[in-house]
């Protein structure tokens, strides 16, 4: 049997079930008072919440969606439909480590006067009189009894399923003669799959079993079973397909009437959350239109519905919410991450991590997809390797039921080391950046090298990645001096390919002398052009050494000015040679490799 034929097995025994119900020839269909009792958010979104369940309305309406609820909540509305008929709702929800239960009431009221005709007796006729009135009240209640837990399927981690009982209790009362009541009950069952993060898909079978309800003339009437199937889609927001501060969630819902074709009905509604603490909604309920905003406020949330109905004027109804929920929703501390801290810039391929576990509750931990084992004093540990640049390794901690109960991320960044690059070294920081980039190469995977002069064809290679050029393959030498062979030979003919701006040139007798050391003279003039640089007259000598006449005085002058060389204290030395962990370092400061350099250092991004 396949993963998708087992999560619907069971609903297709209790539809089985309904048809029973149907081919028994049971046909007199009773009001089910929890339909409309659901919260004025809902009602704002056509009732379009099969998938979402995410409240104390699912206990009406998916009692699966409780199992991931792990927050005290209260929740009741109020309103009155036609100016007669008072709609009153209550609902409360208690997470407990075996799942989450939910208690709720809802219904509606009636107090009617209405004109009743008399008999009365004029010289000696009889004569009907319509100065009489009948007065009396109606009612239709019930009590939800609710419960819903994630189950553990083999490759299916977060199944929701869910039960309620629905408890109905009915009154007619006519002043002056008899009265009536009926009393009955039903089972409902929900599923809800999220398929991804930002998709959801939930089933509700209402009044599935036992929905019979009896009236006190011992007549008997069946409460419409409904099989409501629901979409629900995340657009924006922290799950949205799209990752934003603001938030969109859609939602579809359709009821299929089993015993009743009255009961179908289509349900589309919308969600708009621009802000955290105001929603404002939209839907259609079976073609009414609705609407709604929320407001929410350290824990309280007030929720105003308007629902058309029939698109009568008179119709119109708005509805009120008030929900509360004891503390923020926050994630408990099962877990704690001993080493490495979070955040942490890691050398090496591998490394060992070490947590604790901090609540008895923690029957087992995966880490990175993998279980690991737990010591007899709560602590465990795992071997993890590392790939170049951002890592984000997932823990998740989970109770003998198999529930989660915490997840954490671990974020570590790998950036490549040398082993000629001390500790000490001042310009480790933006060689081992560069090099993660992949913007700079050591002479092998071990040593950089980085007191060495660098050479024109390394530093041409360097501007090249830095600017993202295209270094295509080529048939024919840029220059006499470069063999088709060498290995800088795409770079340089990347470099000097636009002919207007090139990033570096060749010399007079068409060579290019790839191997020839720079100093620190011609790498300032090489970086004012790289780099863009404009370069002004100057009026002082930009470092003690350097006078007005020097060839590279502007450029020296425009590169100090831009930061570059910040590491330099006193003379600039213009004929000592450029070095390779000077280039790293002046090359980190560039407009082309800053920004790199932040965005792969900020863990924010990109995990």
């Amino acid at each position: 049997m396949s993963l998708a034929k087992r999560a619907c097995f069971f609903f297709v025994l209790l539809w089985i079930a309904c048809c029973q119900n149907i081919a028994a020839g049971v046909t007199t269909i009773a009001n089910d008072p929890t339909q409309m009792s659901v919260g004025a958010r809902v009602l704002g979104m056509g009732r379009a919440f099969t998938a979402i369940a995410d409240d104390t309305s699912a206990i009406f309406i998916n009692p699966s969606g409780l199992g991931k609820i792990d927050n005290l909540q209260l929740s009741s509305m109020s309103s009155k439909y036609l100016s007669e008929y008072d709609y009153v709702q209550a609902s409360a929800l208690y997470p407990t480590p075996y799942g989450t239960f939910g208690i709720g009431y809802g219904g509606s009221s009636l107090n009617y006067v209405s004109p009743s005709s008399e008999i009365i007796s004029v010289g000696g006729e009889d004569r009907v009189s319509a100065t009489g009135e009948v007065r009396g009240t109606y009612a239709d209640t019930a009590v939800v009894l609710a419960y819903g837990n994630r189950v553990k399927l083999p490759r299916i981690e977060n199944l929701y399923l869910g039960a309620s009982l629905k408890l109905i209790s009915q009154g007619l009362s006519v002043i002056g003669q008899s009265s009536g009541t009926a009393t009955g009950a039903s089972l409902s069952f929900g599923a809800l799959l999220p398929i991804r993060k930002d998709f959801s898909v939930g089933l509700s079978l209402q009044n599935a079993l036992l929905n019979q309800v009896t009236w006190s003339t011992n007549s008997g009437e069946t409460l419409p079973n409904i099989l409501k199937v629901g979409l629900a889609y995340n657009l924006l927001g922290k799950n949205g397909s799209i990752q934003n501060k603001q938030e969109i969630q859609l939602a579809l819902d359709y009821d299929l009437g089993l015993n009743d074709q009255n009961s179908n009905a289509l349900h589309l509604g919308l969600e708009w959350s621009p802000l955290s603490a105001v929603a404002i909604r939209t839907g259609l309920d079976n073609g009414d239109l609705c609407a709604g905003i929320g407001i929410m406020f350290d824990g309280f949330k007030f929720d105003f519905a308007y629902h058309t109905f029939n698109n009568v004027t008179q119709n119109c109804t708005n509805y009120f919410s008030l929900s509360f929920a004891l503390g923020k929703k926050k994630v408990l501390n099962y877990l704690a991450i001993v080493s490495p801290e979070n955040q942490s810039i890691i050398n090496q391929p591998n490394f060992t991590m070490t947590g604790r576990i901090l609540d008895p509750a923690v029957a087992k931990v995966m880490v990175a997809g993998k279980e690991t084992s737990i010591g007899k004093d709560k602590s465990f540990t795992a071997k993890l390797g590392l790939q170049i640049g951002k890592n984000s390794i997932s823990l998740e901690a989970f109770d003998q039921n198999g529930k989660s109960l915490q997840q954490l991320k671990l974020k570590i960044l790998r950036l490549v080391s040398f082993n000629d690059v001390t500790r000490d070294y001042w310009a480790k920081l933006p060689i081992e950046q560069l090099a993660t980039l992949g913007t700079i190469n050591g002479y092998t995977k071990e040593l950089y090298k980085p007191n060495s002069p660098i050479r024109r064809a390394e530093i041409t290679a360097l501007f090249v990645k830095a600017k993202g050029f295209d270094a295509a393959r080529i048939t024919k030498p840029p220059f006499e001096d470069i063999p088709l062979q060498f290995w800088a030979v795409q770079y340089i003919a990347a470099a000097v390919r636009d002919k207007n701006n090139p990033i570096l040139t060749g010399y007079p007798d068409k060579t290019f002398k790839p191997n020839k050391e720079i100093t620190r003279a011609e790498g300032a003039s090489l970086l004012c052009r790289f780099a863009n640089l404009a370069k002004k007259p100057v009026s002082e000598p930009p470092f003690p050494d350097i006078s007005l006449k020097n060839w590279a005085a502007t450029s020296i002058s425009a590169a100090k000015d831009a930061g570059y060389f910040d590491y330099l204290a006193g003379f600039f030395d213009p004929n000592k040679k450029l070095t390779r962990g000077e280039t790293a370092y002046v090359l980190s400061k560039t407009e082309y490799v800053a920004p790199q350099i932040k965005i792969l250092m900020d863990f924010s991004i990109g995990y």
